[in-house]
């Protein structure tokens, strides 16, 4: 005991605190942990309270099926459904997935009666493209008491986004592509909701950030461009998403996006916007790694970043991809494994390109070959197998390393057998369906859907498929002049030449680790 207490100390008498009469709190409050506790300690058990909007959820198209369900030719997963419904969620609805309705009238018709007979809100997704849009309006209007607010607007993308009343109750009409649909709904229609479930707007999870890079617009909207967003040196920058609205990949990418003004033809670099998150739980990352895919260096990564905690931007974009990322600026690692016409490894292609901030240490060794099914039911054995035989092949994408000694190869057959090379390639079937990963294309020919394709060696382990060895290829580690000295890739670079990376890159098949492990070539 340290000092003595004062009479009437520590006791709180009736009324001292909050007192019969006083205002707790307003109409309209937004209950939270400390507001219910508060009500509690009065002994307040219950108040009157606004109920949450009830959405009912629509995707629409023929081609649209269900996750879970197996896709036939030319269909597509319903994405909409769940990303915009998650989205009310984040907004304080209750939402209800109601299905997906066919491109006919009477489909539209039933779900939209059915939707406004129990729900407050509909939020239609699809339909609203050239060539069934005015399907959708002329289902819409045919409802009592429809009354349009609006329908198309000038923005990219998004142009044909419809609101309207029907009754007392609101239709929401969002383009089918799911990265468009999330980026209106946020824009345009995010704040209304959040309003009438009285919940403050969506403008705290709005970041400031400089664009990292150069990069065009489009004149006469406005336009709605979907980003990531990296740290660097203190600072938060963002980088376009070039890939098509309707990929799933750019839904993957993206962080969240900004708005281009209508008189702006392009964004400079370090110009400052703000950026529109997607999701009220986005982080800003810390390591951004567009890169080749190598499952190995996926392991090695993955226990970097559990120890380290770091938020972490992965994406396989293939060598090319990768080296052109740093080039660029927004990529700070990739591996790499670039072989040129004489069998050498990345030099040639970091000169070439001009990578002027590359900084390039030697990596490891790793064995590709032909994936088969088991038993190699073709007998296939060597390249010319691929157009001598017939067999269905799966290729990977342009501007990876597998790609890239592939098309040497046929180069070089196609000299010696005095054939065209375009012509050489056109006898292969499959030569241009395209996977971004290894997995993919082991995936690929375990399933049977096709007889051969070629892979790293590590990519094969835990597959019911046999291996065809073909080639031992350099894969090195590529890294961006200016964010080595960035505290997560600085320490990333000590990790890659640390002991126990060493130990298991070596525990691995396929891979070789010789005495020129991480020394520097650039």
């Amino acid at each position: 005991i340290y000092i003595s207490s004062r009479p009437g100390e520590w006791i709180q008498y009736a009324g001292s605190d909050i007192s019969k009469g006083d205002l707790v709190y307003r109409s309209g409050t937004l209950l939270g942990p400390r507001e219910v506790g508060v009500l509690a300690g009065l002994g307040i058990d219950k108040v009157p309270v606004y109920r949450r909007l009830r959405v009912g959820v629509i995707s629409s198209g023929d081609e649209v099926v269900s996750p879970g369900s197996k896709l036939g030719f030319g269909e597509v997963y319903d994405v909409n459904s769940y990303s915009i419904s998650t989205l009310l969620l984040e907004d304080g609805c209750e939402t209800y997935l109601m299905g997906i309705a066919r491109d006919d009238p009477d489909s539209i018709y039933n779900m939209l009666s059915e939707g406004f007979a129990k729900y407050d809100v509909i939020v239609f997704s699809g339909a609203t493209s050239v060539g069934v849009k005015d399907l959708l309006y002329n289902v819409l209007s045919s409802l009592d008491g429809f009354k349009a607010l609006f329908y198309g607007l000038k923005i990219k993308p998004g142009k044909p986004t419809i609101a309207a009343l029907v009754g007392n109750k609101l239709f929401i009409g969002l383009p089918g592509f799911p990265v468009s649909g999330l980026m209106v709904y946020l824009y345009i229609f995010s704040d209304v909701i959040r309003r009438v479930n009285r919940l403050p707007p969506r403008e705290m999870h709005v970041l400031e950030a400089r664009s990292g890079r150069f990069f065009e617009s489009v004149y006469g909207v406005e336009h709605l461009y979907p980003v990531f967003l990296r740290r660097r040196g203190g600072d938060t920058i963002f980088y376009p998403i070039k890939t098509d609205s309707g990929a799933i990949a750019t839904l993957g990418q993206s962080d969240g996006f900004i708005v281009i003004p209508s008189d702006t033809t392009y964004v400079d670099k370090n110009e400052k916007y703000r950026v529109n998150l997607f999701s009220l739980n986005t982080r800003v990352s810390d390591l951004v790694v567009y890169t080749s895919h190598s499952r190995t260096v996926d392991i090695l990564l993955q226990r970097y970043i559990d120890v380290n905690r770091y938020v972490l931007k992965r994406i396989f974009t293939g060598s090319i991809g990768g080296l052109l990322g740093v080039k660029e600026g927004y990529n700070d690692f990739s591996t790499i494994h670039l072989m040129d016409e004489y069998g050498g490894y990345n030099l040639s292609f970091i000169e070439k390109f001009e990578v002027d901030n590359a900084v390039l240490y030697y990596g490891f060794w790793r064995e590709i070959g032909f994936v088969v099914a088991k038993g190699n039911p073709h007998g296939i054995r060597e390249i010319r197998d691929l157009f001598e035989k017939d067999i269905k092949f799966i290729n990977r994408a342009p501007g990876s390393g597998i790609r890239t000694y592939l098309d040497i190869m046929l180069k070089r057959i196609a000299t010696q057998i005095d054939v065209d090379y375009m012509e050489l390639c056109n006898r292969i079937t499959g030569y241009d369906t395209l996977a971004n990963t290894h997995s993919a294309v082991v995936t690929a020919v375990e399933q049977g859907v096709y007889d051969v394709g070629i892979v790293a060696r590590e990519a094969v382990e835990g597959y019911n498929v046999d291996f065809i060895p073909l080639h031992w290829e350099r894969v090195d580690y590529l890294f961006n002049k200016y964010s080595v000295g960035e505290e997560p890739v600085k320490k990333w670079i000590e990790y890659l030449s640390s002991e126990e990376a060493i130990k298991y890159l070596s525990m691995y098949k396929g891979i070789k680790i010789d005495e020129k492990y991480f020394t520097r070539l650039i």
